[in-house]
């Protein structure tokens, strides 16, 4: 995987030549790409076709590859935007819950980890899927994407109403929700990273990253910016 700070230094530069709000309207849109493949994923799944037709099966494992990718990264951006340490904290929170309901689905032994660190959370990503079945996982991933998005659009047009008291209410709600359903869709996108190509979503996220840090420094020197 490439340099966290390359990552960053190429998110920073989205938003310098783009904007927050597009970056905002980028997550929307990209969640609802993915959100279409994996509809797409459980009507072939349950096809007579897609059993005759693995090739199908396969356009769309690619596609839900490259989707979740962007959903990853545009959904770090808008951590990133909305407090990192905030999502980071509900993150930890609901994967120690998540363990909670898993142990009892699953029967067994609670343990407490020293670190919540990434192969713990890949062990529950792993657990979700024995305990509930894809078809649940991919339903509970378009329901947190919806969620998410639901926010998003309020962020945006609360951000642009009358600033009064009521408004500036709505806003400070609306940033909270947007903390937890960030979190939601970043365990349940993670959960689709694990379960259909781990390294094949970290080279689409790696491709992107490069593509959109060439793309960013072109339009930085046209417009003479460093």
């Amino acid at each position: 995987m490439l340099d966290k700070n390359f990552y960053i230094d190429t998110l920073n530069g989205f938003i310098k030549v783009w904007g927050e709000e597009n970056e905002l309207r980028m997550c929307i849109e990209k969640m609802g790409e993915l959100t279409k493949e994996l509809c797409k994923r459980t009507r072939l799944v349950k096809s007579n076709v897609s059993r005759s037709d693995d090739t199908l099966l396969q356009q769309n494992i690619n596609a839900i590859i490259s989707a979740t990718a962007d959903v990853i990264i545009y959904t770090y951006q808008i951590a990133r935007m909305f407090g990192l340490e905030k999502v980071g904290n509900e993150l930890n929170y609901k994967i120690v819950r998540c363990r909670k309901y898993l142990n009892k689905a699953l029967n067994l032994t609670p343990t407490i980890p020293d670190k919540l660190d990434k192969d713990y959370f890949h062990e529950t990503f792993e657990l979700c899927f024995k305990a509930w079945g894809e078809d649940s996982q991919i339903r509970m991933c378009i329901e947190e994407m919806s969620e998410l998005t639901k926010a998003l659009c309020k962020f945006i047009r609360y951000s642009n109403d009358v600033k009064d008291e009521y408004h500036e209410n709505l806003l400070k709600q609306t940033i909270k929700n947007i903390v937890e359903e960030t979190a939601d869709v970043l365990i349940c996108a993670g959960q689709m990273k694990l379960h259909f190509g781990n390294q094949q979503v970290i080279d689409k996220m790696d491709y992107s990253i490069k593509v959109g840090k060439q793309i960013v420094e072109k339009h930085l020197n046209r417009a003479g910016v460093n």
